[in-house]
């Protein structure tokens, strides 16, 4: 697989920033349809690393820490849970690589309002992993 190169890279990487939000599909679980992802905090050297939780429907087994509306952003269209408990840690720049490739779709950012309300879910839901929460607290 070809990568991109470095300098399309870095002008990337400063498009991925805490507030930033794009659609997921996995290629491996076609069936799960996409899910938005919230990015949490800004790439920071020397990894370029950031902060990902992504939305699910609502359900009675779901995280309910956070459960937001379709006044929270315009993707939502109905009551979804942050899934915390599979927060991930991701670099930037694969993330701008899966944008590059049409794996993963922009969507808007989140609001300044929106995005403490979910970093604040991260700190406060009992199954967001302990490193999660301390990487994070470092970043808030």
């Amino acid at each position: 697989m070809q990568r991109p190169s470095q300098k399309k890279l870095s002008r990337s990487i400063e498009k991925i920033r805490a507030g930033t939000t794009y659609l997921f599909h996995s290629p491996d679980h076609p069936e799960a349809g996409y899910h938005l992802c919230l990015v949490l905090t800004d790439p920071k050297e020397p990894d370029q690393k950031v902060v990902v939780v992504t939305l699910l429907t609502a359900r009675e087994r779901t995280d309910d820490t956070v459960i937001l509306g379709p006044d929270h952003h315009p993707w939502i269209d109905h009551e979804t849970s942050v899934d915390y408990r599979a927060a991930k840690l991701l670099r930037a720049d694969r993330i701008s690589y899966g944008i590059n490739k049409r794996l993963c779709h922009p969507r808007s950012p989140m609001s300044d309002s929106l995005l403490r309300l979910v970093r604040q879910g991260l700190i406060d839901s009992p199954h967001a992993l302990p490193w999660i929460k301390n990487y994070c607290l470092e970043r808030f």
